[in-house]
């Protein structure tokens, strides 16, 4: 009766698409038009950078992904990470990846004091429960750059230079890091992270993120 009462007053939304479920257990809209990983498509092989090995993604960034993704970061969300990051452990398994830890991408301060909390780290801390892998905070974006977005993938990297610091390089040292963020789209940010890490003594730097743009879509990672 609690169940039935909180499903009355307080209907459930869809995490992708904000739909209200009612009584449905998800979104039938988003069931049938998702890519299910229980479903067997194959994991989204992503750009290759220069310090990064591996990039997955779960999904194209494209509605009504797009959509989730905003009220994780911007619509003060943050219980969506659980089911996004769980998501990203399922990809994790499925491609039978490897990682002694989980490193999230990190945002600004100023970023992350305005949004109250970082999405990577959510998702990051989602999976690491799930995976039984430690989740490592020893990156900071010490540097307030310009926003990524608009700018080419020559721009960006200029951009980003010196920006990223490994605070604890002894945690690293040796270890294979999965690098863990919500949306990939040039992978400026992710290589320029890979590199710092690689540069503090890690073994080899993969990333792990929620969604991918085409080639040619603007984003803000």
């Amino acid at each position: 009766m609690k169940e039935f009462c909180k499903r009355l007053f307080l209907p459930p939304h869809c995490p992708y698409c904000n739909a209200v479920l009612g009584f449905e257990p998800e979104c039938e809209r988003c069931r049938t038009a998702l890519p299910r990983l229980v479903c067997g498509p194959e994991p989204i092989a992503c750009r290759k950078g220069l310090f990064l090995k591996e990039v997955h993604a779960v999904y194209d960034y494209e509605p009504p992904i797009q959509n989730a993704v905003w009220r994780l970061k911007f619509n003060d969300e943050p219980d969506l990470a659980e089911i996004f990051g769980g998501e990203m452990a399922c990809l994790f398994r499925k491609c039978e990846l490897r990682a002694d830890a989980l490193v999230p991408v990190p945002s600004s301060r100023r970023k992350q004091k305005a949004r109250g909390y970082s999405a990577p780290m959510l998702l990051a801390q989602q999976m690491g429960r799930e995976l039984g892998i430690p989740v490592l905070l020893v990156l900071e974006k010490v540097l307030e750059t310009p926003d990524q977005h608009g700018l080419t993938r020559r721009e960006r990297r200029v951009n980003l230079l010196g920006a990223f610091d490994v605070t604890d390089a002894q945690a690293v040292r040796n270890k294979r890091i999965l690098l863990v963020d919500d949306v990939f789209t040039t992978g400026s940010t992710l290589d320029e992270c890979a590199k710092m890490l690689l540069a503090a003594g890690a073994e080899q730097c993969d990333a792990l993120c929620f969604a991918r743009t085409k080639d040619k879509e603007p984003g803000k990672t």
